[in-house]
């Protein structure tokens, strides 16, 4: 029975660790296909607590030609990869659930939105994109709340 236990434990550590890796190999994964498709990156912070917002059709057909989409699951901030975690915390400065960033293929920060995904987002992405377009050389990084 005892061996039977540990065994069971040994295995929901695998998996949990397992599960773990693959968050931050998702984010390196999105950065690259950002980079091949010439997008950016959508990484959502979140607690499953909250009720997540149905996303409207037009945020959508946005994201689906400008965005590659990533969630992570704050409990993630757990166990064997807890300090990867906490580093991803603390580089882009999170500290509210919801946070989306949105990042460059190199995964710099070039927008945050606190709270749900709305259509002010939305407007805001389409001007980050009239920015870029403008050739200007600034890089606008504001905060809505």
């Amino acid at each position: 029975m005892i061996k039977n236990i540990i065994g069971k434990t040994i295995l929901l550590a695998l998996v949990l660790g397992s599960v773990q890796a693959l968050a931050a190999d998702k984010l390196e994964t999105a950065l690259a296909k950002a980079s091949e498709q010439n997008k950016k990156v959508m990484l959502t912070l979140y607690v499953p607590h909250l009720r997540e917002r149905e996303l409207s059709d037009d945020f959508k057909n946005y994201a689906n030609d400008n965005l590659v989409l990533l969630k992570l699951d704050r409990r993630l901030n757990r166990g064997k990869d807890a300090k990867l975690f906490i580093t991803l915390f603390k580089k882009y400065k999170v500290n509210r659930f919801p946070t989306s960033l949105v990042l460059d293929a190199k995964g710099n920060e070039l927008m945050r939105n606190i709270g749900p995904v709305n259509s002010k987002t939305l407007e805001r992405l389409k001007k980050l994109d009239d920015d870029k377009d403008d050739g200007d050389g600034k890089d606008e990084k504001k905060e809505a709340k």
